[in-house]
């Protein structure tokens, strides 16, 4: 231990940067007072070299943790933002929805597999069209973040868009429910009384369903070669009472162009 303690910090730094695993790290970064304020001091850095290395999305992952804080600290901002606080706070939050990621982009892929008509042309990065559906879903509640996201929209490939309205199409139509309850995507208890509570668990919150809207511009405008569509739709919140023609055994109806230029 005291040979431990006789290395210079920038040393200690860099031993708890390289654990192998995050019990590994909490066990190093708790052997004493010294290793442990030096991990709450430097833990963005430690974490980005322990992760970033080894989990080629933890970026995405990181972002969109931080735009979920965000949104659940929106009614209580009088506190510190997300963003501003130390990343080792959000560190088991990260981790977690990088496994609901891996787990939904198997999902969709075995999904793709059964029905080709749903099969994107080109398999891009499942993961990166995961976090980027996630951050069109979480712009319904921020947005803030919307302008960077139609320049990011506006610059991906047809075949980038498609996979994201893929991966959207099975969470918000086939992913089982207690996945879809773990990423969010799950009717809450202020659903209108006229719909059941037994069709709740089919029918994908405002939030999920905007992004479908988006996607669905987003593909628009590219094939088309037009802008200002997803403009007009981040506005437009879809209704309540389109609910009533929605069932898990057919597709919402997203419209069509002439309805986004309405």
């Amino acid at each position: 231990m005291t040979g431990l303690q006789s290395l210079p910090n920038e040393l200690l730094i860099l031993i708890l940067g390289a654990s192998p695993t995050t019990r590994v790290l909490c066990d190093f970064a708790h052997v004493n007072k010294c290793m442990q304020t030096l991990w709450l001091e430097h833990s963005d850095r430690i974490i980005r070299d322990i992760y970033c290395s080894k989990i080629p999305h933890f970026q995405d992952a990181i972002s969109a943790t931080l735009a979920e804080a965000r949104r659940e600290a929106l009614p209580n901002s009088g506190g510190i933002a997300p963003q501003a606080q130390p990343l080792h706070l959000h560190l088991a939050q990260i981790l977690r929805n990088i496994d609901l990621a891996s787990t939904i982009c198997e999902r969709s892929v075995e999904h793709f597999q059964k029905y080709d008509y749903l099969r994107p042309r080109t398999y891009t990065s499942l993961h990166s069209a995961y976090f980027l559906v996630r951050h069109v879903e979480l712009a319904y509640s921020l947005p803030d973040t919307q302008p960077s996201l139609l320049s990011k929209l506006r610059g991906l490939s047809l075949s980038e868009l498609e996979t994201a309205q893929g991966v959207l199409h099975y969470i918000n139509r086939w992913a089982p429910g207690t996945l879809r309850s773990e990423i969010g995507c799950i009717r809450t208890l202020e659903t209108p009384s006229h719909i059941l509570y037994e069709e709740q668990m089919t029918r994908p919150p405002l939030c999920w369903r905007h992004a479908e809207l988006i996607f669905r511009a987003a593909l628009i405008e590219k094939e088309e070669g037009v802008t200002g569509r997803m403009e007009k739709t981040w506005m437009t919140s879809p209704l309540e009472e389109e609910d009533m023609e929605y069932s898990s055994d057919s597709d919402w109806d997203l419209g069509s162009s002439s309805d986004l230029d309405a």
